[in-house]
């Protein structure tokens, strides 16, 4: 989610595969620490890899399936329950709290589109079945506009 705030232009789909191409080493040198100072859980490593392998291979088949606000979305109330849960929030409280935001974020996504037809996403953001500006190839005509 922070390649989120960093990388605004990025398709959600790219953060996804970004993201999981910095988790990879960051969990493989904690484990290794782990190992090193003798704190190695099997157990606890164990049960992390039975939900992170599925999760992971499910999470990119669907990001690069889904459209980028849909990704975005879930990415929001995904750290939003990590964010209630490290503060140690009981998981009705969590629930009824994801609930309300979901509905707030559908509804001011409803009066966003039903006024005017205002495009809502990233500045840069090309949308699936469109073409950036300037992107074709033609003889004689600046790419990205007039110089």
């Amino acid at each position: 989610m922070a390649l989120l705030m960093l990388y605004p232009a990025l398709k959600a789909n790219q953060l996804v595969g970004t993201d999981l191409v910095q988790a990879v080493p960051l969990v493989a040198s904690a484990a290794l620490g782990h190992l090193l100072f003798g704190d190695f859980k099997l157990d606890v490593t164990v049960s992390l890899l039975i939900g992170s392998i599925p999760g992971v291979y499910l999470g990119a088949r669907i990001s690069s399936r889904a459209p980028g606000g849909i990704i975005r979305a879930l990415l929001a109330v995904v750290l939003l329950a990590s964010a209630l849960k490290l503060l140690e929030v009981s998981n009705t409280a969590t629930l009824w709290i994801l609930g309300a935001a979901v509905a707030a974020g559908v509804a001011g996504w409803s009066l966003l589109r039903n006024r005017g037809g205002a495009e809502v996403g990233i500045v840069g953001e090309v949308t699936e079945g469109s073409e950036p500006a300037g992107g074709g190839v033609e003889t004689g005509v600046p790419s990205g506009g007039v110089r």
